[in-house]
């Protein structure tokens, strides 16, 4: 069997959404692989999170969504190269990044102790505050109780104040009683936390004991991080230089440096911790939690070169979005006025896409959009060109929202429902439609 190159490679994802002070999993441990010329079909009941799963590809999650865990890797040559321009500022930039990079470096030979000293401080805070099975059970209470008055209160709201006098009356008052439970409860809490706190202050023998301890570790960690660095370490550290500066030098002066000093937060949090740089997944993690890495390949005296793994999961910046959306990532949503404009003709609202994606002209972009028309079923697609959206049927304008989608010549279409909305002999002609285009991009 021929090898097959894989689009899209989903492993282990996790999304999940903040809804009213709680935190709900919408999509546990999915994995999927996407491979170039397949078409795979999601299927599940309504509300089992298929448009949530496909919405993570294109960073189109609401806004109280994140992906929890998991990784998306994306493969697209064209965006994973990267280069970025070597002038007399970039030099600079890398040569303090090396500097900052070799003093950090240091803390590697202590990383030992340093989590000694961590682990010592986050004893003593434990000793001084409930334990988490008790903080569990507080939040647990706490979060019930406070359901229990919402749930009163929105029925409270629903009785009919001419009619159900007394019912409004006893919710209020199981309210007020509740309100009463709620702040009894948080204040009891408070003082058995400054109970133990007070408890542990007391604790002479166990304080003489911590900073004797904590003494010793400074000690010896002040000893260990004022070894010289080895040449070895300063190569690495000088590609690491070149690597964070590649990773964010596609941003604006003022993100880029904020982006840069970042990574170097991030980098000297990892030697601190001991993390082995030297190792491809661990290094990506780090770079991860700022912006994804781009490895360093080569360089001349004008520019460095790059390529980087594009973890769609960790994408963070709208501009990167903008290069994948549309372009290498396209959607058709189950309603196809969701993505036309209705007082925008329909060349209008192609062309534009075609203008801001690819480098053409509007004549251009004019003449591949007739072309998509045709393509997609559209008849007699110059006179049609400035007609609106509501001059078309609900099959046709489905066939324009999937021209746009393909205008760009995308590696992936995600067809959420795109036939749902229409009659069963348009849904074949659609499903039809999208095969043979499949073939011919």
């Amino acid at each position: 069997m021929e090898d097959r190159k894989v689009l899209l490679s989903v492993k282990d994802l996790i999304v999940k959404f903040h809804v009213r002070g709680r935190v709900l999993t919408a999509i546990r441990g999915v994995s999927l692989d996407i491979y170039e010329n397949e078409s795979i079909a999601i299927v599940g009941e309504s509300g089992s999170g298929k448009s949530v799963f496909t919405k993570t590809f294109a960073g189109m999650l609401d806004s109280n969504g994140f992906i929890d865990n998991g990784k998306i890797i994306f493969s697209d040559e064209e965006l994973s190269d990267t280069v970025v321009k070597l002038n007399d500022n970039a030099k600079k930039v890398i040569a303090e990044n090396k500097k900052k990079l070799d003093e950090y470096s240091r803390l590697e030979f202590g990383a030992d102790t340093y989590k000694a000293i961590l682990e010592l401080e986050s004893e003593k805070r434990r000793r001084a505050d409930i334990s988490q099975e008790e903080a569990e059970v507080y939040e647990k209470e706490l979060l019930e109780l406070k359901h229990e008055r919402t749930n009163t209160f929105n029925l409270k709201q629903t009785y009919d104040p001419s009619k159900e006098k007394d019912k409004i009356k006893e919710a209020g008052k199981k309210i007020s009683e509740l309100d009463t439970k709620i702040k009894a409860f948080e204040k009891e809490h408070e003082q058995k936390v400054k109970e133990r706190a007070n408890s542990l202050a007391h604790d002479t023998a166990y304080n003489q004991e911590f900073d004797r301890k904590m003494a010793e570790l400074k000690a010896k960690h002040a000893k260990e991080v004022s070894e010289a660095i080895s040449a070895e370490t300063e190569a690495r550290n000088e590609i690491l230089a070149k690597e964070v500066y590649l990773s964010v030098g596609r941003f604006g002066f003022r993100k880029r440096m904020k982006q840069n000093n970042a990574l170097l937060d991030a980098l000297k949090e990892a030697m601190q911790l001991g993390v082995d740089l030297n190792d491809e997944e661990q290094r990506n993690a780090v770079f991860d939690k700022v912006t994804f890495r781009v490895k360093y390949l080569d360089e001349n005296s004008e520019r460095l070169h790059g390529t980087c793994i594009l973890n769609l999961a960790n994408i963070k910046d709208g501009r990167d979005w903008s290069q994948i959306r549309g372009t290498k990532i396209a959607t058709v949503f189950q309603d196809p006025m969701t993505s036309l404009n209705p007082i925008i003709t329909i060349g209008k609202q192609i062309t534009s896409v075609i203008m801001k994606h690819q480098d053409c002209t509007e004549n251009e972009a004019r003449l591949r959009a007739l072309d998509l028309m045709d393509k997609v079923g559209i008849p007699n697609p110059e006179a049609r060109f400035d007609d609106y959206p509501f001059q078309y049927s609900g099959g046709m304008r489905q066939r324009i929202v999937i021209a746009i989608a393909l205008s760009c010549q995308p590696k992936i279409l995600i067809c959420d429902e795109p036939t749902t909305a229409l009659d069963v002999t348009i849904q074949a002609q659609i499903l039809k439609l999208l095969k043979d285009l499949q073939k011919e991009f």
